[in-house]
């Protein structure tokens, strides 16, 4: 049985419109609560709270898949400083077209972004 230390990192996991719903001791349990808020949920550092490190939806497989794979995934993000990647949209406004450098996928955050070069969307 895993004992809670006082350095323990604790995750806060938000629901796709950045609403809190939980804050745990383990990055297992943060996996499952994003596996069941579903695409979009997002987990990050209860010490870096704007730094996300795992979403839902973006990453090449379901938290549900594996929780230790998503956990360990958290972890090294948190460790290294990397973010989780954004999702992977193809019709962010309008039926939007292709960017500039043929990239047809934006980011889900506000101001959007081309995924590949990196240019604003322009609708």
């Amino acid at each position: 049985m895993k004992v809670p230390t006082m350095n323990t990192t604790h995750w806060l996991v938000y629901t796709d419109r950045g609403t809190f719903e939980a804050a745990t001791v383990y990055a297992e349990m943060a996996a499952a609560m994003v596996a069941v808020l579903g695409e979009g949920a997002t987990v990050r550092p209860r010490m870096e709270p704007d730094h996300v490190v795992w979403r839902e939806g973006a990453e090449e497989m379901s938290a549900g898949d594996s929780y230790d794979t998503a956990a360990l995934t958290m972890q090294e993000r948190t460790h290294n400083g990397e973010h989780a990647p954004e999702i992977r949209t193809g019709d962010p406004v309008n039926g939007a077209d292709r960017c500039e450098c043929g990239c047809k996928y934006w980011s889900g955050s506000n101001p959007m972004v081309c995924l590949d070069c990196g240019t604003p969307f322009r609708p």
